[in-house]
């Protein structure tokens, strides 16, 4: 299983750079095209976008297991800035779904590694601009008693409370849905949020509408060792 890992994280390591440039050499494509023929484009566009999202995620779900713990650089973080940080690129997908974006940010310090958390975060507000409704907030800061947390709440269809352990198991598909994704982001976000010590939260929105995942850090957390599961692919 680790040396699948190790394979796993080089071989989506290698492919990040030339799927980013085929990225940027479709859209340039697109702008010296006429527009009856800029469809075909958008449709190539979008499936290498895909292609690209599919292995950033293999590459979060390869170095967010407990035997890679030791390869990353730990440091003291504050989530807002990491939300900061990666705004803009919400913001661009948030937009092209039609989403409401928002932020409401105060200081949570955590001590991890910046590319991981920042990962868990990105695949919690793609999950909810993807599934949840037209509105989404994302949230950080800590508690009374010295919690660091980060939630992010959508006003969508919400999660029946049978469906909520089965939605962090790897290709997990829930019944009814036909957005478009791989089935791994909230896993991702599970073993970041465990290898830093921290738990996830799954409940209603704040006035009863939607779903809001809150990420709880536990102190001065390092990357833990667990058992890791096998995946499973849903029918």
């Amino acid at each position: 299983a680790a040396a699948q890992r190790r394979f796993l994280a080089e071989a989506a390591h290698q492919l990040r750079t030339p799927l980013a440039g085929l990225q940027t050499q479709i859209e340039l494509l697109a702008d010296d095209l006429p527009a009856a023929e800029r469809g075909r484009v958008a449709t190539l566009a979008a499936a290498a976008s895909r292609v690209g999202r599919l292995t950033q995620q293999l590459l979060a779900l390869a170095r967010s297991a407990p035997e890679a713990a030791v390869g990353h650089a730990l440091e003291d973080l504050d989530v807002a800035d990491l939300v900061e940080a990666r705004a803009i690129e919400w913001y661009d997908e948030a937009l092209r779904r039609g989403v409401d974006l928002g932020f409401e940010l105060a200081p949570a310090q955590v001590h991890g590694s910046a590319w991981l958390v920042g990962e868990m975060l990105t695949n919690l507000v793609d999950n909810a601009s993807r599934h949840g409704g037209r509105t989404v907030t994302v949230r950080c800061g800590t508690t009374a008693t010295g919690t660091a947390f980060v939630e992010v709440e959508d006003d969508g269809p919400g999660i029946d409370e049978a469906e909520r352990a089965k939605i962090f198991e790897r290709f997990y598909r829930g019944p009814g849905v036909t957005a478009p994704g791989t089935g791994l982001g909230l896993s991702i976000v599970r073993d970041v949020a465990e290898g830093h010590g921290a738990r996830v939260r799954v409940g209603p929105g704040g006035d009863g509408r939607g779903v809001c995942f809150r990420v709880e850090f536990a102190g001065r957390a390092v990357p833990a060792t667990r058992q890791d599961e096998p995946s499973r692919a849903s029918a």
